[in-house]
């Protein structure tokens, strides 16, 4: 069986969208993500960037498109018994919790994490049978796993294999 690693991107914050002019350019086999850094007093040409991804979602991309785009085809597999994961990264205060958690006081806009949540239940409660779910929420910083459902509990580096 096959497997790859798909990379997303989110353009969520609109002053860095402006301060970064960038472009996006769509295919078949993925999009191309431009960003043009301005000139400064230091530079005196634009310097470019560009990056592929499955797919670069921009500041019109809603939380339902995320999620759909994303969670649901790994959770589908994962419901086939096969494996996945859904890591956000990126500096503070890119939009990483709000892409996972969204907002707590408007039900259309939660994140990646509530809708997960509901849709593995839908799934469980149109099956038969009986499960186990287990749920874990780790955030890693400064090479120190926090695991965010037992705020007491942290893993240094090294210290302590992760359940």
């Amino acid at each position: 069986m096959k497997s790859r690693i798909n990379v997303y991107a989110r353009i969520r914050r609109e002053d860095v969208a402006k301060r970064l002019f960038y472009g996006v350019d769509r295919s078949s086999n993925g999009d191309t993500l431009t960003l043009h850094q301005p000139e400064d007093d230091h530079r005196k040409k634009r310097i470019s960037h560009r990056f592929r991804f499955q797919r670069v979602f921009d500041l019109n991309s809603d939380q339902k498109d995320v999620f759909e785009s994303i969670a649901v085809p790994i959770i589908d597999k994962t419901m086939d018994g096969r494996n996945g994961t859904i890591f956000a990264y990126g500096p503070t205060g890119s939009g990483k919790t709000y892409s996972l958690t969204g907002s707590h006081s408007n039900y259309e806009k939660r994140g990646l994490i509530p809708r997960t949540i509901e849709y593995i239940f839908k799934f469980l409660t149109e099956t038969n049978g009986r499960y186990i779910v287990y749920l874990s929420f780790l955030e890693i910083y400064n090479e120190t796993a926090y695991d965010l459902l037992n705020p007491k509990r942290t893993f240094e580096s090294g210290a302590e294999e992760l359940p």
